[in-house]
């Protein structure tokens, strides 16, 4: 099986996987915690989702310029890495603070939305999810230099295993009917994982990437930041 179609292959088994892994984690969330509070856990799920879409196509950037780089200026790949991936802890952060003052102000000073019964519940799942939100921004600097690389195939076994580890935490978590705080955490723990497997897998295939402050090039942000506007 050559590269396209193998990559093509893992692509659309991780899409099929993820698909049926989501169904089944929702089906099971929503016996354990009912409608009430599901919807709830949804509506803070979904803002970290909406703040994990704000890379102003920044994801796309990287696969483009990592792809360009390898093929034509591979002596300062290491310049646009280590940029990019700075540029990325940076924008997560800010979006992290961002959003976890907008949803305090909007959601948790009042209990319209959330009773004074669940506020504290809710407060600590936001903020986990948060936590996993800023992984999830390094994953997706990960993911992207491998895409990149044109290596789909290991970006999208690692997403199984990532839908896996999600799957058998909220199995776990259902059958010991254990409170949110759980779940949230296990989004956590998930991605911590995977953005070490990423870590070490980028450093163990491509030996020649190395991540070093002292690399950061800023004459670089604009280049990229006026292409991700463009996409």
């Amino acid at each position: 099986m050559n590269s396209d179609k193998k990559n093509s292959f893992w692509l659309a088994l991780q899409f099929i996987i993820s698909f049926s892994s989501t169904l089944i984690t929702l089906k099971l969330n929503l016996d354990l915690y009912g409608k009430e509070m599901f919807s709830l856990w949804l509506l803070l799920f979904s803002l970290w989702g909406m703040g994990a879409s704000l890379d102003l196509g920044f994801g796309l950037t990287v696969v483009k310029y990592v792809a360009d780089y390898n093929k034509h200026n591979k002596e300062k790949i290491n310049e646009l890495i280590s940029t990019i991936f700075y540029v990325f802890i940076l924008f997560g952060i800010i979006v992290f603070v961002i959003l976890n003052i907008a949803v305090e102000l909007i959601y948790f000073s009042t209990e319209k939305y959330i009773s004074s019964y669940n506020h504290k519940l809710f407060q600590t799942v936001f903020l986990l999810l948060g936590i996993a939100f800023l992984f999830q921004y390094i994953i997706l600097f990960f993911r992207s230099v491998l895409e990149g690389m044109n290596n789909f195939v290991m970006s999208s076994k690692i997403n199984l295993a990532n839908n896996l580890i999600v799957l058998v935490g909220v199995t776990i978590i259902y059958l010991n009917k254990l409170s949110m705080v759980y779940l949230a955490s296990t989004y956590v723990v998930a991605s911590l994982v995977i953005v070490l497997t990423y870590f070490l897998l980028v450093k163990k295939s491509y030996p020649f990437l190395h991540i070093k402050g002292r690399l950061f090039k800023l004459a670089l942000i604009k280049q990229l930041i006026s292409y991700s506007f463009s996409v």
